[in-house]
């Protein structure tokens, strides 16, 4: 059996897009300002956070990334979505009060209000890269899906440049009218239908490829080595690879504008601290059924698979699925994986108009439909910007949860000590530290791996560093004050 694409899979994948489409369309003619299309109204329910969150988290990275990375390597493909759900379950227990209860818009004011302007706008362009990098990788993953047609109806699997950047741009036009329209709102109203028919499709794979294999879970493990093999062990790359990359999502789940976001836009606390715990059982859910299907593939369809392992969820629903289920199914990760990037574009463009547009022309008092507009073109410039870097990335086949987890790690890199200290260590800590460990942090990120055992991911050394900072500076901060107040004193 090989895999085929009918008239019925492009009616399935159709309905899929008319569906969201509307329901983008609907949401965006009731946003009338700034603050709605930004969360900042603060009416949303369970369904529009929950929808949001999901709906950006589990995009291209979990589901054909993850399939991908478990073609490959197996169950270490589970550490995006499984750390993704820590960092939710972390930030709902212990940092949704302090971050709720703030009048700050977004990431780098929290830190601006402790630390001064300087270390705001630090976060905001070293934050701003790693959000950047993660729009790279749904763009890569909308395009795998759009090129695995190309590469089912002409049978080549050597795609060339032009199908890749007419993909890539398509997927490109596919976010920018998934957010553009809705903000905040239509994220979370999309989200709600995108995740409803993602979480159905990706469960009917998964179980379709454990019930297909012969001996079920047992075969995977007799044919793929055994449990005490690599492949079956969740840090099967080393406890310093995959843990670090555990490390990575719990600390960029925590420093992400998105998830901030949509925490903040809740009616209520409780309201937004229960959206995000149930965001985060669903979020680590969706690694199970890709895993499955990156197993299936490897065990019975690695002929067709070769060296595209990007390819391998896409190929397993058109080789295996019926065509109608099919073409919903593809539709739904295509929609998946450019909602992620629209998620996340929606969160970095919230921060490049508070903290750098606004900031840079004195436009605070701008007309509410005018800056809804700024706002929106903000949107296009940045998705046309990663479109250039994806294009590259696909031709070189780099892993999408690569390039998701490092997004991640310079996010948190940036700015996971010093969100800490400003809200928990409040007063404690003088601003040349926590500056030194925004702009210090993520260089060591990017830069110490040559320098460093193999093995070890670059996060720890970051991390390390970033907390060692933070503990010197309490030392000496607090030092410095006790002798300011005793000078003050004797004068």
């Amino acid at each position: 059996m090989t895999a085929s694409v009918s008239v019925i899979h492009y009616i399935g994948i159709i309905l899929v897009f008319l569906i969201i489409l509307l329901v983008g369309i609907r949401s965006g003619k009731s946003i009338k300002s700034i603050n709605e299309f930004s969360g900042k109204a603060r009416t949303a329910g369970l369904g529009i956070i929950s929808g949001t969150i999901i709906g950006t988290i589990v995009g291209g990275a979990s589901t054909i990334g993850t399939a991908q990375l478990a073609y490959t390597n197996g169950f270490s493909a589970w550490v995006f979505t499984l750390g993704s759900g820590i960092g939710l379950i972390i930030m709902a227990v212990f940092y949704s009060k302090k971050l709720y209860n703030s009048e700050c818009k977004t990431l780098p004011q929290y830190i601006e209000k402790e630390y001064g302007k300087t270390a705001g706008r630090f976060v905001t362009m070293l934050n701003s890269l790693g959000s950047f990098l993660s729009i790279v990788s749904q763009i890569m993953s909308g395009t795998a899906l759009l090129i695995t047609f190309i590469v089912i109806i002409t049978g080549n699997l050597n795609v060339n440049t032009i199908i890749v950047v007419a993909s890539a741009i398509i997927s490109v036009i596919f976010m920018m009218v998934y957010v553009t329209f809705g903000g905040m709102v239509g994220a979370g109203l999309v989200g709600i239908v995108k995740t409803v028919l993602l979480y159905v499709g990706m469960a009917i794979c998964g179980i379709m490829a454990i019930t297909m294999q012969e001996g079920g879970y047992a075969g995977f493990v007799s044919t793929l080595g055994g449990l005490d093999t690599e492949y079956f062990s969740l840090i099967g790359r080393g406890f310093w690879t995959d843990g670090g990359k555990i490390l990575s999502l719990i600390l960029g789940v925590l420093t992400t504008q998105t998830y901030i976001q949509a925490l903040i836009s809740g009616r209520s606390l409780r309201m937004s601290r229960i959206s995000v715990s149930i965001s985060a059982v669903f979020v680590a859910a969706m690694g199970i059924p890709g895993i499955l299907v990156g197993m299936y593939m490897r065990v019975n369809c690695s002929d067709l698979v070769g060296e595209n392992a990007i390819l391998a969820l896409p190929l397993f629903i058109l080789k295996y699925v019926p065509a109608l289920p099919a073409g919903i199914i593809i539709g739904t990760l295509l929609i998946a994986a450019v909602g992620t990037g629209a998620g996340v574009v929606l969160g970095l463009s919230t921060m490049i108009y508070n903290d750098i547009y606004i900031q840079l022309f004195k436009k605070e008092y701008l007309n509410p439909r005018k800056a809804l507009l700024v706002s929106r073109l903000i949107i296009v410039i940045v998705l046309s910007l990663t479109c250039i870097v994806a294009i590259p990335m696909i031709i070189l086949k780099a892993q999408v949860q690569d390039i998701s987890t490092l997004s991640m790690a310079l996010r948190g890199a940036a700015a996971f000590m010093a969100l800490f200290g400003a809200l928990f260590l409040t007063g404690k800590l003088r601003k040349e530290y926590a500056i030194i460990s925004i702009i210090a942090t993520p260089l060591l990120v990017l830069f110490s791996k040559p320098f460093i055992p193999e093995g070890i991911d670059s996060l720890w050394v970051g991390f390390v560093f970033s907390a060692a900072v933070m503990v010197i500076g309490l030392i000496f901060s607090k030092y410095y004050h006790k002798n300011h107040q005793s000078g003050d004193n004797v004068s």
